[in-house]
Parts: C-alpha cells; structure tokens; sequence
C-alpha cells in the first residue's frame, strides 16, 4: 500500500507480510476492503470539509472588503446575505457539501457582476487512484 501525507507531500509504502501467521489471507483482504470503504468516506468528509472552508474565506474576505468599500460597491441585500451567512457558519452543526454550495452559489449571485473572486480557493479534485496493494506470498 502506499500512503502520503497530502500536507508535507511525504509517501510511504507499506507491504503487509504474513510472515509470522499472525494475519490469515482472508483477515488481509478484509482489512484491504476495509481501507478501500474508509476511503470513500474520508473523500466525502475532505470534500464537505473543502467546501466549508471555501464559503468562510468567501464570507471573510468579502466582509473586509465590503468594509473598506469607499465607493458603497455593494448592495445592502448583499452585505445583509453575508451577514446572515456569516451568523449561519458560526451556528453550524452537522451539514452537508451541498449546505455550502447553495450558500456559496446565494452570495455569489448577489455580488456586484465582474467583481473577480480573488483569493478564494478552487476545491481540487479528489484522487482518484485506490490504494496500491503488492501481493506477498
């Protein structure tokens, strides 16, 4: 198996041995599918978690703008909607990816048209490889 920490970009590869008969074929295939399962989950979790993120630095990046606006640039239905969105996020308990989304997609709908959305980060896409098992006999 190969394993990397995406923050340090460090990678290890793992190979499960049944040297000393203490894990059956069976119990090692288990704990492969087991890996395979937690997989899935945690690129579920990563992306609601991405999408999280990217509303809050949406919400704060915006609230600093909307408070350095000399020229009134934005609407006052926007700058209510962020206020709102920003009390929502503070009072969050469980949600879904697509909670964030619609509230990503409602501000971005009422902000002012070609106002560039700088500084906010682009979800990357999950990996799509599985894990990489070598067969040890």
């Amino acid at each position: 198996m190969n394993a990397v920490e995406k923050s340090s970009g460090k990678s290890k590869n793992i190979t499960i041995k049944n040297e000393s008969n203490k894990l059956s074929k069976e119990e090692i295939e288990r704990m492969v599918k087991d890996a395979e399962k937690y997989k899935a989950q945690d690129d579920e979790m990563s992306e609601k978690i991405n999408s999280k993120n990217q509303l809050e630095t949406l919400v704060y990046t915006m609230k600093t703008k909307v408070s350095e606006d000399k020229e009134s640039t934005y609407s006052e239905e926007f700058k209510t909607k962020l206020n709102e969105t920003e009390s929502w996020l503070n009072s969050l308990g469980d949600y879904t990816k697509e909670d964030m989304t619609t509230k990503l997609k409602e501000l971005e709908d009422l902000m002012p048209k070609g106002m560039p959305m700088q500084g906010m980060p682009v979800n990357p896409e999950p990996t799509k490889s599985g894990p990489k098992v070598d067969e040890v006999d």
